[in-house]
């Protein structure tokens, strides 16, 4: 006889965010989760490493309180009509390093979504370009 733990689904649950979380703070790019509001409310381990912010700084803050500021305006209203239009986005901006330093960086978004469709907010990578940017 099988017995059945109630508290599989929840095990499971949290075994799965755990590998979610292992695998992105492996990944070699920065990760990014937005909710349906645009808040942000997750990102990876090099996001952090990189910026010095985690999800709880940037929740009082936005992504653009780190973007260089001649490239805010343009930044917010690319991102804001993607949204908007649950289109997928990219964007090319300098971006700043814990160090102070602004580095050129390529932030690729897209909406996610349930299998039927309702929208759960975006996920999105950022890669450091600077390097070829300035080639």
């Amino acid at each position: 006889m099988i017995l059945l733990n109630a508290n599989r689904p929840k095990k499971n649950i949290i075994e799965s965010e755990k590998r979610f979380r292992d695998v992105a703070d492996s990944a070699p790019v920065m990760i990014w989760m937005s909710d349906v509001k645009n808040r942000t409310i997750y990102v990876n381990k090099p996001w952090t490493d990189f910026t010095g912010m985690d999800a709880e700084m940037l929740a009082g803050k936005t992504w653009t309180s780190i973007v260089h500021p001649e490239d805010v305006d343009r930044a917010i209203e690319k991102f804001k009509d993607s949204f908007n239009q649950l289109e997928p986005v990219t964007m090319t901006y300098p971006l700043k390093k814990k160090t102070g330093e602004y580095r050129w960086v390529l932030d690729t978004g897209i909406p996610r979504k349930l299998s039927d469709g309702i929208f759960l907010g975006y996920i999105g990578s950022v890669v450091d370009i600077n390097d070829r940017k300035l080639r």
